[in-house]
């Protein structure tokens, strides 16, 4: 190690080593398990209560709101990274929002973070906005009626103009326990609350053909306020088949929905043809992203009728048709063992508004990768077995990547939330000896060149990968964020 490197690790900044696989973009740990702020939490005590910091969003000044969520308490305690420094925003508990559990977070360009809440005592839902500073306005309360139902929200949404898009499930007003009719997907503007999509909508341009469950977890939203979100497909134009073997459907019983002005339209639906010989479409998987250009990007599930096999892909759907983005045994750029991707991750896929398509791949040999697409190709980001070295001379080996449009300000500067797996032995507590963690990271990613020259010359012929840039970065002047 050179004396840059120990430099950097001496003043606790964090290290990625051994990606051979991208020599084009650095990361540097922002927050890990045993760096969160020690007002609150004792750095050792985090590893036995599982305090696990995730990254939510960054609102439009590029502030970026993290939970340090301690697994063993349940309690959440969110706070703002700008410009290097940190300030407390709410936290659950005796000393915050009460005996509350905040899910399915989206933290808003306004900078307040919209969220379901959950009320332990009463065991209720509500959907709220949430200030800096603890406050609290409640959107939409428990069984709020609309219409002839009533909805129950189970997950957040996004804002459009003048109100929310969120998920929940309805039933007919009156309805007792957890029985209820369907998944919904609910709009509530300045001008009223309606349903967008449930069990039953119909779906223009198709004959008999209507929608027969949604996921409400599962649907996306862009600036203009288009929604596309995947369905089951019922009605007497829809045909049931299914693979004896797998039970995988191979007529048109799911379909791909974009809900546009109160409008719902099929974009796409199983029976379609697929594009590169990958036979014709049977489901649809995950979460589908739409900019806002319109184009949606989505994992589907394909079916080869001719050998009987199904394959899942990841695709886009732009003005000029269906591209195929990414399918099993395609190689992982940079991969020095011959990895291919087996799958795409469903729910870990972003599509920007200048067609940077961002995801992350299960490889056949056990791992994962975040890929990146532009015009000039695919690229390897990172891979898990990749080492992170962090704090006093701690590291770990990343296991898993987990992305969202929220944690994107651009395709060169966004956040990731990372996972690794690791025996620790704490030199400085004997009593944590031998304790295995599962450590949570967030990475931010810093593609600009760093600012003066290290003061420290590089040895000679040193390529500059990842853990180069990073540390170059790390001690010279940062860029503004």
């Amino acid at each position: 190690m050179s004396a840059l490197v120990r430099g950097a690790a001496a003043l606790g900044l964090a290290v990625l080593a051994g990606s051979a696989t991208s020599a084009t973009l650095d990361f540097e740990v922002i927050r890990h398990d045993v760096s969160v702020s020690t007002t609150t939490y004792n750095p050792f005590a985090q590893v036995n209560s599982g305090v696990n910091p995730r990254a939510i969003g960054f609102d439009a000044t590029g502030t970026l709101l993290v939970d340090d969520y301690d697994a063993g308490t349940q309690q959440s305690r969110l706070v703002t990274l700008s410009g290097g420094s940190e300030s407390p925003f709410a936290e659950t508990g005796p000393a915050g929002l009460g005996d509350v559990r905040l899910f399915t977070r989206t933290y808003t360009q306004g900078g307040d973070l919209l969220s379901i809440v959950f009320d332990n005592p009463t065991a209720t839902r509500s959907f709220a906005r949430i200030g800096a500073g603890g406050t609290v306005q409640t959107i939409m309360s428990n069984l709020e009626t609309i219409g002839t139902q009533e909805f129950r929200p189970l997950h957040t949404g996004y804002e459009v103009a003048g109100g929310v898009v969120l998920g929940g499930a309805v039933r007919d007003v009156g309805g007792s326990g957890n029985n209820f009719s369907s998944s919904a997907i609910v709009a509530k503007t300045t001008t009223g609350t309606s349903v967008i999509a449930q069990a039953g909508s119909q779906i223009s341009g198709v004959s008999n053909i209507e929608i027969g469950f949604l996921v409400a977890s599962e649907f996306s939203v862009n600036g203009s306020g288009q929604i596309v979100f995947d369905a089951g497909l019922a009605g007497a134009g829809v045909d049931t088949s299914t693979d004896p073997s797998s039970g995988f459907p191979t007529g048109n019983r799911n379909g791909l929905i974009l809900a546009d002005g109160g409008t719902l339209s099929l974009i796409v639906s199983g029976g379609d043809p697929a594009p590169d010989g990958l036979g014709t479409f049977s489901q649809f998987i995950g979460r589908p992203q739409i900019n806002d250009n319109g184009d949606i990007l989505f994992v589907g599930r394909t079916y080869d009728a001719g050998t009987g096999t199904f394959t899942a892909a990841l695709f886009l759907k732009d003005a000029t048709g269906l591209t195929t983005i990414a399918k099993p045994g395609d190689p992982i750029p940079g991969s020095t063992t011959g990895d291919t991707i087996r799958y795409a991750n469903f729910d870990d896929i972003v599509l920007l508004d200048d067609g940077t398509i961002f995801f992350v791949a299960s490889t056949e040999q056990n791992g994962q990768a975040l890929l990146r697409l532009t015009g000039a190709g695919m690229e390897t980001l990172l891979t898990s077995g990749e080492t992170v070295t962090f704090g006093a001379g701690l590291s770990d080996t990343l296991q898993s990547f987990d992305i969202d449009p929220a944690l994107f300000r651009s395709a060169d500067d966004f956040v990731v939330n990372a996972g690794g797996s690791s025996l620790f032995e704490f030199i400085t507590d004997p009593v944590l000896t031998g304790v295995t963690t599962n450590n949570r990271f967030i990475l931010r990613s810093d593609l600009s060149p760093p600012v003066g020259t290290p003061s420290v010359p590089l040895p000679a012929g040193m390529v500059l990968g990842v853990s180069a840039l990073v540390l170059l970065g790390a001690v010279g002047r940062r860029r503004p964020r």
